[in-house]
């Protein structure tokens, strides 16, 4: 038939599965129906979740700290275009990650976080054009404070990144990239949805001459959520934040470039006094406000002497505080309590880096910076705000070598000498080997390390809640405060002796990673990646103690050898020219190797639903806790010349074990596991002339909830978008 004449590819589809369709609910086949049928009209963009060959002509950053097309690199990395951002109507980081084959998103009362790798959010780096976000708490960065509305790509680095980042990078790295300043831009968007979210955003922009300048604003807000309705207390509490970001350029010769890089982050929240009865039926009276700050400035010195050296110098200062005042008020004034919790971060980065084009297929890049990082916190004593310090320096330094057209190699490292802790050398190997066009072969090892900190180390920490109440002592605090509680009668049990506990080292891990990317046709990628990560020395927070009122003691020390390893996939089909198919899987396994050398020894035991005591074997053991064995995703994309747009996104998990009912401190047959979790999300647009666009969209469709195990999803959410954006670009 001619091309002229062709049926539109969606009704192709719903001719050929509308059989299918019979075997799933009414209401979802109504929603399959209304988006195939709206994608009559639909071809899909070339985005980065293209299969056609210039998805691997895109440059990235983050892998190697210089330009490359993304087929030059070496390692897993995942890039996330603006347009897939837009068109999803993502707003906040972990939206978009949240749909990312391999990363899994966690939340409690320490924020959202995700997880790589199946290692831990402490283990990932979030950086904004190659800068760190600090403000971490018990490790886990929330990555729902920060706004992607306005930005250009997300990047994503897979496997030990230390040898270029240093700390925190054992499991990969995430660079948001922002905007660059065209001659003349202008953009504005207003979202208003489901439990009164409101997200507002505007940006202007010009170059002229020598100088670039460009200016964002977001705001966002939402009146909270309540997951059970029998409860006085909502699950989220109202609160609204802003965020202001500023980017400006100077050329000051064609050699010479100066760029600055601003970004200020306000969050609040006040609670009003809500009251609940105990099972007593006294009263108890509760409100707290919380503030949270962030600003970033970075300077970037760019110089190219001659064609082939150029180097960066970047001054980067960011700090971050916040501040919570909680009010419990009782019938009996006697037992009030109060609690109020300060943490402050300054932290300064001297880095220059120099790359050398030694010759026309090898490259080299040498760096080296300065870190002051200082903490102000009441964590550290309870009674007073107190100062640590450290200071951090550090080299490092890759060289990239392309010997044969077919061939790569980039081996590099990276030397990190650290005031309070040991000196640690990171490094890392990558080889590439294509076969023609359509098959790419990719293996990397490297050594990864993270630091003790602040919060390992120096924490002196009471939660006084009712019934939760417990105390969490550092590392480097551990006997000095075990001795005082001691003095003050507050201890019951010894359950591990302070003097037993070392003095923290450094975690270590060695990561492998081997993959392929295929091309088997101008329509269809395949994409498999295999994985192993050795963790040493993992930090473990323990039980030491347990107090006379029954609150128990942790503190932080070396113990556990763990592994990660596991296989990612991903498959892009392009059906037809109106109709784009993606799905990702991964399948993951971890373990402790203590634990297994017990269960190999027959001396761990567990206690199944009956109260039987059994001997657990490998097959009971599950690995380590809040790790989904299976995750996957599945993706369809539309869009058509006229700018009609539509999406739907498919994730899945399945049950990761959440506590150890039978008290043997591993997870085995028994132990508690959530449910599994299933969320779709739908999006429909159109791209009018002139730069408006209007969107209409549906998170979680299905309206999934669990109280327990997920409270940080409310359930289903509608939304409304409508935008304008103007670009003139150089001419």
């Amino acid at each position: 038939m001619p091309a002229g004449n062709r049926m539109p590819c969606s009704y192709q589809l719903i001719h050929s599965y509308m059989p299918k369709l019979k075997l799933i609910g009414m209401h979802k086949k109504l929603f399959l129906f209304l988006l195939l049928a709206g994608a009559g009209k639909i071809s899909i963009a070339q985005t980065t979740d293209s299969v056609a060959h210039n998805e691997l002509d895109e440059v990235v950053v983050s892998a190697t700290k210089t330009e490359q097309k993304l087929g030059n690199v070496a390692v897993p990395v995942t890039v996330i275009s603006k347009k897939t951002i837009q068109q999803n109507g993502s707003l906040r980081l972990n939206d978009i990650l949240a749909e990312q084959a391999g990363l899994f998103i966690t939340s409690d009362y320490s924020g959202t976080g995700v997880q790589m790798q199946g290692l831990n959010p402490d283990y990932t780096l979030i950086l904004i054009d190659g800068e760190p976000i600090v403000g971490r708490n018990s490790g886990v960065l929330d990555l729902s404070r920060i706004s992607i509305t306005n930005i250009k790509r997300i990047e994503i680095v897979k496997g030990p990144s230390s040898s270029l980042y240093g700390s925190e990078a054992m499991a990969g790295i995430i660079n948001i990239i922002t905007e660059k300043p065209a001659v003349k831009t202008a953009a504005a968007s207003v979202r208003y949805g489901s439990f009164g979210t409101a997200d507002i955003n505007a940006s202007a922009g010009f170059t002229k001459n020598k100088f670039n300048l460009l200016l964002q604003g977001n705001y966002y807000r939402t009146d909270g959520y309540k997951l059970n309705s029998s409860s006085t207390a909502n699950t989220q509490d109202p609160f609204h934040n802003y965020t202001l970001q500023l980017k400006a350029g100077y050329a000051f010769t064609p050699k010479t470039k100066w760029t600055l890089s601003t970004r200020y982050f306000n969050e609040t929240q006040n609670i009003k006094p809500y009251s609940t009865k105990d099972a007593s039926g006294n009263t108890e009276t509760y409100s707290s406000n919380a503030s949270i700050r962030d600003i970033n400035v970075n300077n970037t010195f760019e110089h190219r002497f001659s064609e082939k050296v150029k180097t960066n110098l970047r001054i980067y200062y960011t700090n971050y505080k916040a501040e919570t005042n909680q009010l419990y008020l009782y019938s009996d004034p006697s037992k009030n309590t109060t609690f109020y919790d300060y943490f402050e971060q300054n932290f300064t980065r001297f880095e220059d880096q120099t790359d050398i084009a030694v010759s026309h297929n090898s490259t080299l890049t040498a760096g080296a910076g300065w870190i002051l990082d200082n903490v102000k916190s009441n964590r550290y004593d309870e009674k007073n705000i107190v100062t640590r310090n450290n200071n951090i320096g550090y080299a490092f330094t890759q060289y990239e070598w392309k010997p044969f057209k077919s061939w790569l190699f980039i081996a590099g490292a990276r030397y990190d000498y650290n005031q309070r802790y040991e000196s640690h050398l990171s490094p890392k190997l990558a080889i590439q080997k294509s076969f023609g066009d359509k098959l790419k072969i990719n293996a990397s090892i490297g050594g990864g390390f993270k630091a003790p900190d602040f919060r390992q180390l120096y924490l002196s920490f009471t939660n006084t809640a009712p019934g939760t109440g417990y105390t969490v002592l550092g590392n480097s605090e551990v006997q000095a405060g075990m001795k005082q509680l001691q003095q003050q009668g507050q201890i019951q049990n010894i359950l591990i002796d302070p003097a037993t506990i070392k003095e923290l080292k450094p975690e270590t891990s060695t990561g492998i990673n081997i993959g392929a990317n295929y091309l088997v046709s101008k329509a269809v990628s395949v994409n498999v990646n295999f994985f192993r990560n050795d963790i040493n020395n993992l930090i473990n927070t323990g039980t030491i103690a347990q107090k006379t009122n029954n609150m128990f003691v942790y503190s932080y020390f070396n113990i556990n050898r763990v592994y990660t390893q596991g296989v990612e996939a991903e498959v892009k089909y392009q059906l037809c020219k109106s109709l784009q198919l993606s799905a990702g899987y991964q399948l993951l396994y971890t373990a402790d190797k203590d634990d297994l050398d017990k269960i190999e020894a027959g001396k761990v035991f567990g206690r199944d639903a009956n109260g039987q005591v059994y001997k657990v074997t490998k097959s009971d053991y599950k690995g380590l806790f809040n790790r989904s064995r299976h995750m996957a995703n599945v993706k369809l994309y539309y869009e058509d010349q006229k700018g009609w747009f539509a999406n739907a996104r498919s994730i899945f998990r399945n049950a990761w074990g959440v506590s150890d009912l039978d008290g043997n401190l591993l997870l085995n047959r028994g132990d508690q596991f959530s449910n599994n979790f299933f969320q779709t999300n739908i999006s429909v647009g159109k791209q009018f002339v002139k730069g408006f666009r209007a969107q209409v969209g549906c998170d979680n469709l299905f309206n999934y909830k669990d109280i327990r195990f997920m409270p940080n999803i409310p359930g289903r959410i509608v939304y409304a978008t409508i935008s304008y954006s103007f670009t003139q670009n150089q001419k």
